[in-house]
């Protein structure tokens, strides 16, 4: 389970920004950019995955001549 950063270091982050927040509105956000950054994680992962089965096809066909 992956640790999840604490209202105290996401009060240090934000800096004098978070000088109005409550716990629980900072919590929400943690939350919500954590969620967000897990989406992106996704997105760029399977993005990799795509673009290297392309480059792994790419060769093959250049090795192979196939498809020509």
């Amino acid at each position: 389970m992956k640790k999840r950063v604490s209202v105290d270091e996401c009060r240090a982050i934000l800096g004098a920004s978070a000088d109005t927040m409550t716990d629980a509105e900072i919590e929400t956000m943690r939350d919500e950019l954590e969620r967000t950054a897990d989406v992106l994680f996704d997105q760029m992962v399977e993005g990799g995955r795509e673009g290297l089965e392309a480059a792994r096809w790419d060769t093959h066909f250049r090795e192979t001549g196939e498809g020509e």
